[in-house]
């Protein structure tokens, strides 16, 4: 059947006609009833013929239409050919209850050649379904937490939301408290890791709609609405850290920044001490504000001879007067989370030679684009079952072409794929030749069926998907087969 897909759907070509004299008529009339067909309990390319629908669908971008092949089966034939599959490749799966009459779930994981998105041989832990858990848990208890929250309890607040945050979600949160305007705020902060503070972006999006309600949620420590309040036995406002900072050039100007510490301690309550002092700056600065400026942290606890130290006061009033009006003018998509842009180095090629590299986890895309071993990260994303991948695709060398691809792919592919909490983006790269997406993946099996659902526009792009799990990286070619394939290792000069 001759069909055509559009912004991850598929429909009847009317009246089987050629693309382009289709395409001249949307032009004139973008609003055009069609006929869907839906993947409700079925996948592409195979559709059952009871389950499409007549729709009126608005075409605003008819270049995105493109020309796909559909089999339509009757509901007893897909059945029939589903059931032959289910007891092929079925057995052996821990979600599979052995009822091939029964194919309710199967309709939409399995498809009619025998690939499936799904199986399950193990039990390993899903970071999106324990997020899904936390956020049930915490509606339990939020009336509890409230009014902790309204009563300046903070420890006896974080305490009890510490614990079924440790149970759902294996990831690093500094988990904090505050009020704005008489609206209790709950917070969930990185600790200055880039990888942790995307984690916690996730955590905090995917926060129930009925608890948003009633709180406000941050994934990073703001300036204001958090009081710094010691969790420990120091309380560091009455003796504040001071602050030696370096303008450095790197992608732009960014501070050095050492926080020095006036408290004399012992070195095995330095770690406490650096959280203490981390939430004191934050309070003043801002700990989205800190991430975007810094392009390094440390805290200092011995008497180190800086040329010129100053207060977090000081320093802050530095940065809103000289800092800020200069970062605003360069970039006008102003100041939000830390990402960095790479420049190229002498004698050291990513990824095949780029032209620009943007990340908000340069660990990350060391990782993926210089093939580093980071143990650390790679031991914190295997605990949690967590993936890192790749898209990769062809750029047309055109910057109008290429600008309308990167809009398509990262505002309507991978936000689509973000809203169903499966995978976050945290940067990308423009090569010679290629555009690299780079995500952390929540689910291996529903990332790549949504995948394999938008191949048809992915292809065009000659595109390729990369999962990878510490060392070992698995690529697939992006069409409705998903077939693994072996990918050349790209050169790189040393």
């Amino acid at each position: 059947m001759k069909t055509f897909y559009y912004k991850a759907n598929i429909y009847e070509m009317p009246e089987e006609k050629p693309r382009q004299i289709f395409i001249e008529e949307i032009k004139e009339n973008p609003i055009v009833a069609l006929r869907l067909y839906k993947e409700d309990h079925c996948m592409a390319p195979y559709f059952i013929k009871e389950e499409t629908q007549t729709v009126l669908l608005e075409i605003d971008e008819p270049e995105r239409i493109i020309e796909t092949e559909a089999v339509l089966l009757s509901k007893e034939e897909y059945d029939r050919k589903l059931r032959k599959q289910v007891i092929e490749k079925c057995s052996g799966c821990l979600r599979y209850d052995n009822d091939s009459n029964n194919l309710t779930g199967n309709d939409t994981e399995l498809t009619l050649d025998g690939m499936c998105f799904q199986r399950v041989d193990s039990q390993k832990y899903n970071f999106k379904k324990g997020v899904e858990a936390f956020w049930k848990k915490f509606e339990k208890i939020e009336k509890k937490l409230r009014m902790l929250v309204k009563k300046e309890r903070y420890k006896e607040a974080i305490k009890l939301v510490q614990e079924i945050y440790n149970r759902h979600i294996n990831a690093y949160g500094d988990l904090l408290f505050g009020i704005n305007n008489k609206k209790v705020v709950f917070i969930i902060s990185g600790q200055g890791n880039s990888l942790a503070h995307l984690l916690a972006d996730y955590v905090i999006e995917f926060a129930l709609d009925t608890l948003k309600e009633k709180w406000e949620f941050y994934s990073y420590i703001p300036k204001d609405i958090y009081k710094y309040e010691p969790i420990g036995n120091y309380d560091v406002s009455k003796n504040p850290p001071k602050i030696y900072q370096e303008l450095k050039e790197v992608d732009r100007t960014r501070y050095d920044l050492t926080f020095c510490c006036q408290e004399e301690i012992k070195e095995e309550e330095y770690y406490i001490m650096n959280i203490e002092n981390y939430h004191y700056i934050c309070s003043i600065i801002g700990e989205n504000l800190l991430l975007n400026l810094a392009c390094d942290m440390n805290f200092s606890y011995k008497k180190e001879n800086f040329s010129k130290i100053i207060s977090v006061e000081e320093f802050k009033e530095e940065i809103f007067r000289i800092y800020i009006p200069m970062v605003i003018k360069r970039f006008s998509e102003g100041l939000n989370f830390y990402s960095y842009q790479f420049t190229p180095k002498a004698g050291s090629i990513m990824r095949g030679g780029y032209q620009k590299s943007f990340t908000s986890c340069r660990e990350l895309t060391f990782k993926l684009a210089l093939y580093d071993e980071v143990s650390q990260i790679d031991y914190f994303l295997s605990h949690m079952n967590i993936l890192c991948a790749t898209l990769e695709m062809d750029i047309f060398k055109d910057s109008e072409a290429d600008e309308k691809m990167m809009r398509i792919v990262f505002n309507d592919i991978v936000a689509d794929l973000r809203s169903q909490g499966l995978v976050l983006m945290f940067g990308y790269e423009v090569s010679e030749e290629k555009l690299y997406v780079d995500m952390l993946v929540f689910d291996s099996g529903l990332c790549k069926k949504e995948i394999r659902k938008r191949s048809p526009e992915l292809s065009r792009y000659n595109c390729f998907y990369t999962e990878i799990i510490n060392e070992h990286r698995r690529t697939f070619e992006v069409d409705y087969e998903m077939n693994e394939v072996i990918m050349k290792k790209d050169t790189r000069l040393n």
